[in-house]
């Protein structure tokens, strides 16, 4: 037997970098001949400027962009003798590029855990094929900015490059679930309800936070001079909840795997708020936060769905001239789609179920998307079943690739990384418009929804959608449009623009057919040639798009471009330091003509930002109410010069009133009637539980803390003067009983628990005590008492705070002046509290 191996390492063959001569070399299976004409266009267009650091290729679903990329990876592996990192949308597709690579013979492994990163690796030796999240996270293996040494690499593929914007973007946004963490979602909640009742949104704000179900705004924005004031305090918050060690919930992989990424730079994030979550997430992603991305020497970036290069610059940094685009002018890969517009329909949408279940039972795949959860329950009672996510989609996408469902199958908004080839989907059933689930997405929706950038947002996602069942040029199957919004927005001129031109032709081809469509007879025959790949069909479809292709004008993208990168660079300005000059960046920018209104007015909004955090309050003034005139979608600027100097202790005044005020019509009565006694003889739980309720009057968080003995009866804190009060109640003693040595170390228990939950704080153990007088052996010198008497006084100076607030007639502003006017004049600071009364005990002699 000859050992060819033998003979092949004695040839001692130079290793080749020229993509197409690494591939002539490859032990190729029999399915492979040679590359198509358009990949060895993309290679020697990529090889001929392989040293330019982005690169971004448009190429056709199944036009063979795996195969690009993993000849790219080893190219630039053997050149440059450093790993080749592929990353693609989940650990599906993982698994599909590194089976792809095998049978190629080209040395490729799939990413699990630090583990992976071999020598191998790093010598250039093997492939890495990871997902997204496997580098941008805040755990990554690959290291952070600021850490340890980061993994070098030679090139970084991002393939279906339209599916990480998403990845990127949540792996800088921290969320807190009013599911899994409803304390710390009111406690950051709250802190914001003053400022959406300025901007007339309490309603909105009570109804998510309350979880009320009701039509209308499905997210609000915090606004900005909101969120500058309170960052810190959410921060805390935050950090209180990670150092708590919780594990396994939504919120805590959130925290833990975001948290760090953001939380020393809030200052450059905005804040959402729904009745789901509390959400932070930066205004740009800081990807300069992975070293291993920001260094890499090559970055190429594969879509089917690109139309412009303005989600790269502004998810990635990628600077807009020095990106390397190529994109070959070729239908290869294209699949044949039988595009129909059912709309609204009603006669027609009956045959259509009707269809799609008789197909489903014939073994042949039918998948639905839909663009939520809560639009695909119209299916539910049709018996057609919802793939919940997770494994449930991968173990659904099996079953259609093998043949093993006898049903229709719906997804939810999942419109990237699922390849349904050949018999696992031969009708494709697209229902509304495909729209983004997160927060920050239904967020700008809002925002821009009748701009281009939303209009290229839906038309992509339009792309991917209608992409996910055909995976190559010998692929074929019927694509339904349902929904009357849907196929309008598709056959709005403004919108249609911004598809790629074969899915316009292949639309309007559709068209066609549809005129030819008289009955719902005639329409399920048609799903049938299309089904079964009507060779008249095909060859009808293959040449109309061929014919059209050509024909439609393309959309003036320029302005998407330059606004992105407008974004960035004020961005990296701000970051900078130099607040001004990015101003002036994004004041320029809006002055050019052929900008939506709505686009001017969300950047005037984030020049009107910068400008505030740079204490330019009269200019930020000026520009946010600029912004709102042109773009009602964005706040009003309901912010004084004194705004920044309003303290927290006077805003949750106000608030707590407003609060009590929807209890009752007279706050100040109320207050007298349940705080009367405070001073009086009471048992000591319902001391105690008036004590904290005089605590949120005067505007701190206060609770009670006696938990078996475990911490002071009462608590008051005050976040923003970091003072935090321990009480310790002995209202029910007699007038003239000292404290005892026993009651002194209760104190200091207290105290030191205090000073374990706030540990940056000032903390004072406080005896509400009868009198002033201790035992010697209490140390009385170093403890302090609130005397019922200073009690009596301080209740009866917040009652006269809070008669004067609650009677008035000033707007928000003019109370939050007036009650820190008050706040002053009665000595209720919690430093003037301890200065006037609180005291320390007296000596006395123990008979």
């Amino acid at each position: 037997m000859v050992d060819f191996k033998k003979m092949a390492a004695s040839q001692n063959p130079t290793l080749r970098i020229k993509p197409d001569e690494i591939f002539d070399r490859l032990p190729k299976p029999q399915s492979f001949d040679d590359l198509h004409s358009s990949q060895a266009e993309v290679l020697d267009a990529w090889f001929a400027n392989r040293k330019t650091k982005d690169t971004v290729i448009k190429l056709n679903t199944g036009g063979g962009k795996t195969l690009i990329g993993l000849l790219i990876a080893l190219s630039s592996a053997r050149e440059l003798k450093r790993g080749a990192l592929y990353l693609v949308d989940n650990k599906q597709l993982v698994h599909q590029v590194c089976e792809q690579a095998r049978t190629l013979g080209i040395p490729a492994s799939e990413y699990n855990g630090r583990g992976s990163l071999t020598a191998d690796f790093r010598n250039g030796s093997t492939i890495l094929v990871a997902h997204y999240q496997a580098l941008f996270n805040g755990k990554s293996s690959f290291g952070l900015e600021g850490g340890p040494e980061a993994e070098e690499v030679s090139v970084i593929i991002i393939d279906d490059a339209h599916s990480s914007f998403d990845s990127v973007r949540s792996a800088f946004t921290v969320e807190v679930n009013a599911s899994d963490a409803p304390d710390l979602y009111q406690k950051v909640a709250m802190l914001f309800r003053l400022s959406f009742d300025d901007i007339d949104k309490v309603s909105t704000f009570d109804d998510f936070v309350s979880g009320t179900r009701t039509a209308g705004e499905e997210v609000l924005e915090v606004p900005f001079w909101a969120w500058e004031k309170h960052r810190q305090k959410v921060a805390r918050s935050i950090s209180d909840f990670a150092a708590s060690n919780k594990k396994g919930t939504p919120t805590a992989n959130s925290i833990s795997f975001g948290w760090d990424l953001i939380k020393d730079d809030l200052k450059y994030c905005l804040a959402t708020l729904s009745r789901d979550r509390f959400s932070i997430t930066p205004i740009l992603p800081l990807v300069e936060k992975f070293p291993t991305f920001e260094e890499a020497p090559r970055r190429v970036y594969m879509s089917a769905t690109f139309a412009d290069e303005s989600a790269i610059v502004r998810s990635f940094g990628c600077k807009k001239d020095d990106i390397n685009v190529i994109s070959p002018k070729t239908l290869a890969g294209v699949g044949r789609r039988m595009v129909l517009e059912i709309g609204a329909k009603e006669e027609l949408r009956t045959a259509l179920v009707e269809k799609m279940i008789a197909l489903a039972k014939d073994k042949k795949g039918v998948v639905v998307l839909e663009p939520s959860f809560a639009t695909a329950e119209q299916w539910k009672q049709l018996g057609i079943p919802t793939v919940k996510g997770g494994s449930e989609v991968v173990q659904a996408v099996n079953d259609l690739k093998v043949s093993k469902l006898d049903t229709p199958i719906v997804f939810a908004n999942r419109y990237n990384g699922i390849d349904l080839p050949g018999d696992a989907c031969r009708m494709l059933v697209v229902s509304g418009i495909p729209k983004g689930m997160s927060d920050h997405h239904k967020l700008m929706s809002k925002i821009l929804v009748h701009s281009k950038v939303y209009a290229r947002s839906i038309a992509q996602n339009i792309e991917q959608a209608m992409g996910r069942g055909t995976r190559g040029s010998g692929d074929y199957c019927v694509v339904a449009l349902i929904g009357f919004d849907l196929c309008e927005w598709v056959n709005d001129n403004r919108h249609a623009v911004f598809l790629t031109p074969t899915t316009r032709a292949q639309i309007e081809c559709g068209q066609g057919i549809m005129n030819e469509v008289k009955s719902a007879k005639d329409f399920v025959e048609v799903i049938d040639q299309g089904v079964n790949d009507d060779p008249d069909f095909a060859a009808y479809l293959s040449s109309y798009v061929a014919d059209k292709v050509n024909d439609f004008e393309s959309v003036d993208d320029s302005m998407l471009e330059d606004f992105a990168l407008c974004e960035r660079k004020a961005l990296n300005e701000w970051r900078k330091g130099r607040s001004g000059r990015a101003v002036e960046l994004l004041k320029q920018f809006t002055n050019s003509e052929n900008i939506d209104n709505s686009v001017k007015g969300l950047v005037l909004r984030l020049a009107a930002q910068i400008a505030y955090s740079d204490d330019d309050v009269e200019t930020s003034r000026e520009l946010q109410t600029r912004a709102n005139g042109l773009n009602r979608s964005l706040a009003k600027p309901m912010f004084s010069s004194s705004d920044s100097d309003v303290s927290l202790q006077a805003r949750k005044i106000i608030e707590f009133i407003s609060y009590q005020t929807r209890k009752s019509s007279d706050v100040s009565t109320k207050f007298d009637t349940d705080l009367k006694s405070l001073s009086e003889q009471c048992d000591s739980k319902e001391f105690e539980s008036k004590l904290e309720l005089l605590g949120k009057y005067l505007g701190a968080s206060s609770k009670r803390c006696d938990d078996n003995g475990d911490g002071p009866d009462v608590a008051w804190v005050f976040e923003e003067e970091d003072i935090a009060f321990a009480f310790e109640a002995k209202n029910e003693k007699l007038s003239d009983n000292p404290l005892t040595k026993q009651e002194h170390g209760q104190l200091q228990v207290a105290k030191e628990w205090l000073r374990a939950q706030y540990p940056k704080m000032k903390c004072f153990a406080i005896s509400v005590h009868p009198n002033n007088l201790a035992y010697k052996n209490a140390s009385a010198e170093s403890a302090l008492v609130l005397t019922l008497n200073k009690l009596n006084e301080l209740v009866k100076s917040i009652g006269q705070l809070i008669a004067i607030l609650s009677h008035g007639t000033l707007n928000e502003g003019g109370r939050l002046a007036e009650c820190e006017m008050l706040i002053d004049q009665h000595n209720l600071r919690p430093d003037q509290i301890l200065d006037t009364r609180v005291e320390t005990f007296i000596a006395k002699e123990q008979r």
